[in-house]
């Protein structure tokens, strides 16, 4: 029995797969391993070409999909070990004994590689889910670091190029064959392996290329089709599966909690603002309401809408609310590394986690805007952020930022943001509870800033993270002070 059976698919392509066998025999050691190709109805040169190398041929005469072909090759094969490969892979250095070398965890059941552009930044560095359960690749298009060139565990890695022990692909009974056209075959796999308790390992040290050139080129009509007909079956097999299998190591994907205090007042803004939580691209959050309504009537809307929430007895003061709710999510967070203030009408991009992770600050805010009324009457959009004007100990004189401040779309330092849509580190929370004071016509989150600066804290903006305030007249301040509830 040979150590690794290598089975790759192709159809067409001729000088893709025939790169990839020349450096596939250059790079990979003789006497670890035979070649099996699947040839599915190449209309091309792709017959007579392989007969330049010493691999064996299964002839298709249709073009079959990933999973089948990877199944079919398994069947011809005597390795201990099955290596899925696409033929548009490309190989610079030694490799698969870097992969052997990760089964001497017992429990290993998957290694995948490093996979390359050829501009060098990252194709592949293993594969995650988002909450929506959606797959993607990790970092990619970044370049590669000390986060990446680490060995980590995930819930999936490419079949691109994924090396697995054959007992595990026996146990599974191969790859499904659910998923026409390719797509979440290989992350279903690494699932159902997680599910038995194998761990599926990214090992950076098998470095190679991946021009993404595809095994079988399908027009972008149907390709765009396909992706979203195998996620549909995807989902349906795995939304509702442990979270376990789903984790991801908190020191490459830190634990956020997404959240805001809310009443019946947002219910024009629920469906949307529930609709970006629960498909943030990242994954490792947990969302958390503090619903303040008088009634428990909001609350059951939150449910309906499957956010999770807790509800408490209703304050007569807007401000007693708002800072009540504001530090049951305090409390809640400490058990995560972040929490991220995002209040219940201001909608970012989906991106919004992991673009304020990436400024690395203890406390950052993105924009938004509310409507501000100028002393002729106009009204102008101004972000809620504040520069100092005049500084004076922790605090002093403050202005909004200027238009030329906000397009300059880069990491500023501010006097105070607003908690609408505000990331803050566990080491911040720790020591900062939120508050108010009757003395002061002033509300929680400038409080908050000011806290924080007194304790060596500075508070940033990236004006270039911009959300949208789906501003409406919830209630009015002016209003609420005159009526004592403010």
């Amino acid at each position: 029995m040979v150590k690794v059976s290598i089975i790759i698919p192709v159809c067409g392509q001729s000088h893709y797969t025939k790169k990839c066998l020349e450096t596939l025999f250059k790079y990979t050691p003789k006497d670890l391993f035979e070649v099996i190709i699947v040839n599915n109805n190449s209309p091309d040169d792709t017959a007579e070409m392989l007969k330049e190398f010493d691999v064996k041929v299964i002839t298709n005469d249709m073009n079959k999909s990933f999973a089948i072909s990877i199944n079919q090759g398994v069947n011809e094969s005597s390795g201990e070990y099955i290596l899925a490969l696409n033929n548009d892979i490309e190989f610079y250095q030694p490799w698969l004994k870097e992969m052997l070398e990760t089964f001497s965890d017992r429990k290993v059941g998957v290694v995948g590689a490093q996979m390359l552009f050829k501009d060098g930044t990252l194709q592949h560095a293993g594969v995650a889910c988002y909450k929506n359960r959606q797959p993607y690749h990790v970092f990619r298009g970044e370049e590669p670091s000390e986060k990446t060139n680490r060995m980590v565990e995930y819930p999936a890695v490419s079949f691109a190029c994924a090396l697995f022990k054959r007992s595990l692909f026996e146990s599974l009974q191969g790859l499904s064959v659910e998923y026409p056209d390719g797509n979440f075959e290989d992350v279903d796999f690494c699932l159902r392996a997680r599910l038995k308790r194998w761990k599926n390992i990214y090992q950076p040290k098998a470095k190679l290329y991946h021009l993404e050139a595809g095994t079988k080129k399908l027009d972008p009509k149907r390709a765009k089709k396909a992706i979203f007909d195998n996620y549909e079956i995807f989902k349906k097999q795995w939304e509702h599966s442990p979270q376990r299998l789903f984790d991801v190591d908190r020191e490459l994907f830190p634990k956020i909690l997404v959240g805001c205090p809310t009443y019946d007042k947002y219910e024009y803004c629920l469906k949307q603002y529930g609709l970006i939580v629960k498909n943030l691209m990242y994954p490792n959050y947990d969302i958390l309401l503090v619903d303040n309504s008088e009634e428990i009537n909001y609350k059951h809307l939150l449910d309906i809408e499957h956010i999770p929430s807790d509800h408490i007895d209703y304050e007569k003061k807007a401000r007693d609310r708002i800072v009540l709710s504001r530090n049951i999510l305090r409390k809640k967070a400490l058990k995560y590394d972040y929490f991220l203030s995002l209040e219940q009408d201001v909608i970012p991009e989906p991106s919004i986690i992991q673009d304020l992770l990436k400024l690395n600050k203890k406390i950052v805010s993105g924009a938004y805007f509310n409507n501000v009324k100028l002393q002729n009457g106009d009204i102008i959009l101004k972000p809620v952020l504040y520069k100092f004007h005049e500084k004076k100990g922790f605090w002093g004189t403050c202005r909004l930022m200027t238009k030329d401040e906000v397009w300059a779309e880069g990491v500023q330092e501010v006097a105070y943001a607003g908690l609408g849509c505000m990331l803050i580190a566990k080491e911040v929370l720790e020591k900062i509870k939120f508050r108010y004071s009757e003395k002061m016509d002033a509300t929680d989150d400038r409080f908050f800033c000011y806290d924080a600066r007194k304790l060596g804290y500075d508070i940033f903006a990236d004006t270039g993270i911009k959300a949208k305030h789906l501003i409406a007249d919830k209630f009015d301040w002016d209003d609420l002070r005159e009526k004592g509830e403010y």
